[in-house]
């Protein structure tokens, strides 16, 4: 049954957010509707209306309930933290536990599971209907492992894992981005060459950068990731954390007394007000750059005449309790937030923990024969909620003199925009268009490489696979007739890739040890959700399935019992 509402969910590090289009009563309607998440806010405050994004947040109030959103993010977070997890992206594939009360053992995917239905109940209830299908953004760095992890929190959530599918960040972005400028006059992509891309994805808690090459070809377009970028631990919440620690300064200096000092307690509840303090002040600055700037060469203005803000005095409280006060501020840009914030704009390439250093890293992968990369760039396209500070894409415009810098659509909802196009994409009446928008299966990112003993890494899937395409490749059973043969795959963007990473670690169950030097085949199929199946034959016999070693040597049984468990658990918890 085709259907009538498509939705794309972005999982985010720091927030999360949905995007629907709705073909309930216009079956070509193309408006592309960002839902509000309600959901309680700082202070227990129920938020019926509630806000545009759900802060990727989870508090354990006791063993049947618990809390997502701002509520968790800005109040528990800091009381009780051992009861409250955060960046659960940054962990999913990996074995890890998170216990909030004992005999409750939480993995990354039940943690994300419990926010994927925080966001489904929430577009159900303003649907007024069942949402069984998404597409979910993922990071294009993330591997076999951490995709299936995140199709696994899906399942856990309530979604029907068969229509489940995943793309890519920079994808979606740049999808919403085409919408947009299909529509233009004047319009930044090219239907007639391809181009380059680089995507600056800065958000809350990560920057990606990623390059991508679009390939049009019969009004058709497909976009091809050429490279990401390895250094991704910079984001929004160190700008706020150096802003904070300044504020600190002037706290401590102010009333006479060391946070050190203070009751653990106390402490947390301080620096919490500071953290919140400062990350208003960088959205107060970001307003008034943006009221400045009306283009990213208007940096240049900043030396002439400053822009400032003030902020009154705020106190910080325990409880009841008033443990002190920041005073009235009058900063400027230059005199303050520029100086604070100067380490992120170091562009020393030995600087690891600057905004171009995943610039470079990106560039590097994907010309590393270039004098200047840069040169092969046609497009900048600034997205993500650190973007809203003006002066990152002015930094990004000085260092891509001669190329054209842009933003997203929404700089906080492109990707989950991108999403819902391309669901409706894949599953609407038309499929493979959008209005005006013709776009072929993603090839799946990187290529997996098999490890050969003694003799490398050998290509197993190439990357500009698609879903539908399959393959395999010969090998020989070695010395000593084995019951078992492992197998380990690695993805990367090529074989000598110095960041070539572990995906998956296989095994062939034989039923009779073969003989050494005995033929098998080890093949593969790219799913519709952009995962790759996997199988085995030998010579004169049909596909069997493989045995799948889990993360850390243990078989796949375990894992398949901490779903089990994580089910249950699901089962008896109430999620608000």
């Amino acid at each position: 049954m085709m259907r009538s509402v498509f939705v794309g969910i972005d999982l985010g590090t720091t927030n999360c957010k949905v995007a629907v289009v709705n073909r309930r009563e216009d079956p070509n309607n193309e408006t592309v509707e960002n839902l509000n998440i309600p959901q309680f806010l700082s202070g227990r405050e129920w938020s019926v209306r509630g806000v545009p994004y759900l802060p990727s947040v989870v508090y354990f109030d006791d063993q049947a309930e618990t809390y997502v959103g701002q509520y968790a993010k800005q109040d528990m977070f800091v009381r009780r933290p051992e009861r409250t997890v955060r960046s659960i992206k940054r962990l999913m594939g990996r074995t890890w536990t998170f216990t909030p009360f004992e005999g409750m053992n939480w993995s990354p995917q039940g943690i994300s599971a419990i926010i994927l239905r925080k966001l489904k109940d929430a577009a159900e209830k303003q649907l007024q209907q069942p949402i069984e299908a998404s597409v979910i953004t993922v990071p294009a760095s993330f591997d076999g492992r951490q995709r299936e992890a995140t199709l696994d929190a899906a399942d856990l959530a309530g979604f029907d894992r068969d229509q489940v599918i995943l793309i890519d960040e920079p994808t979606a972005a740049i999808l919403d981005y085409v919408v947009k400028q299909i529509k233009r006059r004047v319009s930044y992509i090219s239907f007639e060459r391809p181009q380059v891309i680089l995507v600056f994805d800065m958000g809350g808690g990560t920057l990606d950068v990623s390059i991508v090459q679009t390939e049009p070809q019969d009004n058709e377009l497909s976009l091809r990731i050429l490279s990401r970028s390895r250094y991704t631990e910079l984001a929004g919440n160190d700008f706020d954390i150096r802003l904070a620690a300044y504020l600190l300064n002037i706290f401590e200096q102010n009333n006479e007394q060391q946070l050190a000092d203070m009751p653990i307690r106390r402490s947390r509840e301080a620096m919490s007000t500071l953290l919140g303090l400062a990350e208003d002040l960088k959205v107060a600055v970001s307003k008034r750059l943006r009221e400045s700037m009306v283009y990213w060469e208007d940096l240049s203005r900043l030396e002439k005449g400053e822009v400032r803000i003030s902020q009154s005095a705020r106190e910080i409280q325990y409880g009841e309790e008033v443990l002190g006060q920041v005073p009235d501020l009058a900063m400027g840009y230059n005199a303050h937030f520029e100086r604070i914030w100067m380490p992120f704009f170091n562009s020393d390439p030995e600087q690891v923990t600057t905004i171009y250093a995943p610039i470079n890293s990106a560039l590097s992968e994907a010309f590393p024969d270039a004098p200047d990369p840069r040169q092969h760039v046609d497009l900048v396209l600034l997205h993500g909620g650190m973007c809203e500070l003006a002066v990152i894409g002015a930094k990004v415009q000085a260092y891509f003199p001669n190329v054209r810098v842009d933003e997203t659509p929404d700089l906080m909802n492109s990707v989950a925009r991108g999403a819902a196009i391309y669901d409706v994409m894949l599953n609407g009446k038309h499929a493979g268009t959008f209005g005006d928008i013709q776009m072929r299966e993603q090839p799946i990112f990187e290529a997996v490489f098999l490890e050969r003993y003694r003799h490398g890494l050998q290509e197993l899937v190439p990357k500009t696979a698609a879903p539908g395409d399959e393959g395999e490749i010969p090998l020989k059973v070695p010395a000593g007739r084995p019951s078992r043969l492992p197998l380990s795959l690695y993805h990367g963007f090529r074989s000598d890739d110095p960041f070539v990473t572990l995906d998956r670690e296989l095994a062939i169950a034989f039923d009779l040890p073969p003989k050494e030097g005995e033929s098998i085949y080890l093949g593969w199929r790219v799913l519709e959700d952009r995962t790759i199946e996997y199988w085995w034959h030998p010579e004169d016999g049909g596909p069997r399935p493989l045995r799948r070693v889990a993360s850390q040597g243990r078989d796949l049984a375990d894992d398949i019992q901490d779903l089990s468990s994580q089910r249950e658990l699901l089962g008896h918890l109430t999620i608000r």
